[in-house]
């Protein structure tokens, strides 16, 4: 019974509210940036000619009245600044939003920038001191189902043939037998490298030995071990009457389903709770259809557009009594409880700790109703997933 207590991921991380108060409402909320800064019209020919990855610093409480020539200054202070994005306030277009993303031409750049800058007043404005973090952005890809009878060297070679920036394959085995199990994780240079490779391998001719892939952004790694091993989606937004059949009928394509879990009214046992979880034999088949989300594919049942996410696991009780929600996930009200295993709608998102990270500002597709992102890169809380800021 323990997959059925598998939960949408609500919330990311820790508090953070603080920052957030500090912030205002109109800052990013804390989700994994995605796609490259620039957009998808950067010319994918050009990706090498951007800096690494891991050159990107966050910069918050800024002067609203502050101009970019004047944050880029400070910003240069402590190296060489490929690009300063600071977005305006469309109601009041002389005023910023009190927040910037800084490239630096290298790695050495940002990593001057947060040990300097930090806590420094920003020139012409007294008293007003800048806060200075780092700005986490993807450059790793999750491939699945691949042949299992290619090697890692042949198939990083077959790569490197159509991609750019590749620097490293990471195929996943067997520990007792050492065969491929199909699927792995591609590092790129950078993150306009990667998403320009994601966006050539989810093209419908894309094969690799006649098979079509699953590609999608490799989840970064958290404070959630029990995460890897989730193998449902979420599924909501349900027609009043719907039963297993017809969610195994809607997503037996994408592989072995082994049950599916809808969820009723504690109050009325007729009623369904309007949402259900769908369980795979295998992570990749979850994985494959949260790609296609990604890619545009809309789930419709009896006329409503359906809102697909991953599942995430229950915390085993211990661990919660222990705190471990606190870097699991921040429930609000309107969803439930622990004891319900779906935790609360809603949670606050992020967690402050020395990094910052983003959604695209492209506006990523994902989130609710496998549609397109509300905010940033990808879902409500500018960085994948249904909600991530309360």
């Amino acid at each position: 019974m323990a997959e059925e207590s598998e939960m949408l991921d609500y919330g990311h991380g820790g508090d953070g509210q603080d920052l957030h108060d500090d912030l205002g409402e109109e800052q990013p909320r804390y989700g994994v940036r995605e796609h490259h800064y620039q957009g998808d019209e950067q010319d994918d020919g050009d990706v090498l000619s951007q800096p690494p990855h891991g050159t990107e610093v966050f910069v918050s409480r800024i002067p609203r009245e502050a101009t970019d020539k004047q944050v880029r200054a400070f910003c240069e202070t402590a190296g060489d600044v490929f690009d300063v994005r600071m977005p305006r306030n469309p109601d009041s277009p002389s005023q910023n939003k009190g927040f910037a993303f800084c490239v630096y031409a290298t790695k050495e750049g940002a990593e001057e920038a947060l040990m300097t800058l930090n806590q420094q007043e920003l020139p012409d404005f007294p008293g007003r001191r800048m806060v200075i973090v780092k700005s986490e952005v993807k450059n790793k890809l999750f491939i699945g189902n691949l042949p299992r009878n290619i090697s890692k060297d042949a198939l990083l070679m077959l790569l490197e043939e159509q991609v750019k920036g590749v620097l490293g394959l990471e195929l996943m085995v067997d520990k007792e037998t050492g065969a491929s199990r199909g699927f792995g994780f591609l590092e790129f240079y950078n993150n306009a490298a990667a998403d320009a490779a994601r966006r050539y391998m989810l093209r419908p001719d894309f094969r690799i030995h006649d098979r079509e892939i699953t590609v999608t952004w490799a989840e970064p790694k958290k404070q959630d071990p029990f995460q890897e091993q989730v193998r449902s989606i979420y599924v909501g937004n349900l027609p009043d009457i719907v039963d297993e059949h017809k969610l195994k009928d809607l997503f037996s394509a994408y592989g072995h389903i082994t049950h599916v879990t809808l969820l009723r009214q504690p109050d009325d046992p007729n009623k369904l709770r309007g949402y259900a979880f769908v369980h795979f034999t295998e992570r990749p088949m979850a994985l494959r259809v949260l790609t296609d989300v990604e890619s545009g594919k809309e789930f419709e049942m009896d006329g409503k557009q359906l809102m697909i996410n991953m599942a995430r696991p229950q915390i085993p009780r211990e661990l919660y009594q222990q705190g471990y929600h606190h870097n699991w996930h921040h429930g609000g009200s309107g969803g439930g409880d622990y004891n319900d295993g779906f935790g609360g709608f809603g949670g606050r998102g992020g967690g402050y700790g020395g990094n910052f990270s983003r959604g695209g500002f492209g506006g990523g597709r994902g989130g609710m109703a496998g549609g397109r992102g509300m905010g940033g890169g990808g879902g409500f809380s500018g960085g994948g997933g249904y909600a991530g800021g309360g």
